[in-house]
């Protein structure tokens, strides 16, 4: 029964939830890193809130900037700026599942930007960083273009990787 039961709720969900890590503005745009700078995190090594006024669209995403300058950076290069992942946990990726991200947790390797979404998840991939990373581009291409619940429940309840490990493993493993 409980089977049947999770089943119908996925398919009722199948449509919801968002494709990147967005909240709305006020404008009703899809906000990127709940408003943080993507730039900031290269020049200045941290994030750092951005101000409405300042702003790019690129394929739908709305990003905030701290500067015009940084504004314009963005602008001639995207790619080099954006978070990977659609801006959800890192760690969360690695495992297919698409988990909201906190700003302030991050990640610079290799001239790219991953957010994660807390400081445990964070620490936790760290333990297993040099496979870490690699799961997490294997496992994207599936969940880049799938509605964060959809994506959650299917590697969550019905389809785990190989390599998951629970909280508590990792937990253990940490301390």
């Amino acid at each position: 029964m409980r089977f049947v039961l999770v089943t119908v709720a996925a398919l009722v969900l199948q449509g919801c939830g968002s494709i990147n890590a967005t909240v709305k503005d006020a404008a009703g745009r899809d906000l990127m890193l709940l408003g943080h700078d993507p730039v900031s995190y290269f020049v200045h090594g941290k994030p750092q809130r951005g101000v409405p006024k300042f702003n790019a669209t690129v394929e739908g995403k709305t990003y905030y900037f701290a500067s015009a300058a940084h504004r314009d950076q963005f602008v001639a290069a995207p790619d080099k700026y954006e978070p990977q992942f659609g801006g959800f946990c890192t760690n969360g990726v690695t495992y297919g599942v698409k988990l909201s991200s906190d700003p302030t947790e991050f990640e610079i390797i290799g001239g790219k930007l991953y957010i994660f979404g807390d400081v445990l998840g964070h620490e936790y991939w760290l333990l297993e960083k040099d496979k870490n990373l690699p799961h997490a581009h294997q496992m994207w291409p599936e969940a880049k273009d799938v509605p964060w619940v959809q994506q959650t429940m299917k590697r969550s309840i019905f389809n785990r990787v190989d390599w998951y490990q629970s909280g508590g493993a990792l937990r253990d493993e940490w301390e």
